[in-house]
């Protein structure tokens, strides 16, 4: 049975760290049965226990990414969403992943409903996730997943990494929130590195935290179009 998940995420909806290499960001489509609305109703034959279908031994999910990617990491949540019915439902053992550019890796998942991730190495548009043994429930046979995330970079968007600092700062009325906390964000129209470069802000990605305004700054980015850098992630120069 053909399965596609079609969910949007937003790639920078929380701050990425400072990473030697290449930056990691979600890929474009995930899963996430505790999501609401469109997201949730195109997931309801992963989350809704009254569906017998489910994802059986032999069926697979697809993952388009629209182009080629380097996939470097997978996280799962295994089982159905509510966690009250987790052993009462099935839930996926082992997996297949078959990407686009030929090559294969097969995981093996815990029996729990805590996040499990993996490291991937592959260059594909899509990967194809294919059920080969299960967990069996109390009640049920059928595997669930409550969630699937994959991360990665476009290799055809060459990463350069910076030293600098933002600049044109304003305090914003818009906060991040984190672990219950809501911290205010700075929007900043500039980056101005070490080399004496000056970059423009791209759009949504100007918004920082306290932490990154007004201090020098390690940046990994990708320079635009019109000279404006996408920042991946930032974190205070040592």
């Amino acid at each position: 049975m053909r399965t596609f998940v079609l969910l949007l995420l937003l790639a920078l909806s929380a701050p990425a760290a400072w990473a030697q290499g290449n930056v990691s960001l979600p890929l474009a489509y995930q899963i996430n049965a505790s999501a609401t609305g469109e997201s949730a109703e195109k997931l309801s034959a992963l989350t809704r226990k009254e569906n017998t279908t489910g994802v059986a031994i032999g069926q697979w999910m697809e993952f388009e990414f629209g182009k080629p990617n380097v996939v470097t990491r997978l996280t799962v949540v295994n089982g159905w969403a509510d966690t009250g019915e987790f052993k009462r439902m099935g839930r996926v053992r082992t997996m297949t992943l078959q990407f686009s550019n030929g090559g294969k890796q097969t995981i093996t998942l815990k029996d729990s409903p805590k996040p499990q991730s993996f490291a991937l190495k592959a260059t594909t548009s899509s990967v194809r996730m294919t059920v080969t043994e299960v967990y069996g429930g109390g009640s049920s046979e059928v595997p669930y997943l409550s969630g699937v995330f994959f991360e990665g970079f476009d290799p055809e968007l060459q990463q350069v990494k910076l030293t600098g600092r933002f600049e044109g700062c304003v305090r914003s009325r818009s906060s991040s929130s984190w672990e219950g906390s809501e911290d205010p964000l700075y929007y900043c129209s500039r980056f101005r590195a070490d080399d004496g470069r000056v970059f423009g802000c791209m759009d949504d990605l100007c918004f920082h935290t306290k932490d990154l305004v007004n201090v020098r700054l390690q940046v990994t980015a990708v320079v635009r179009p019109g000279n404006v850098l996408e920042v991946l992630a930032a974190t205070p120069a040592k």
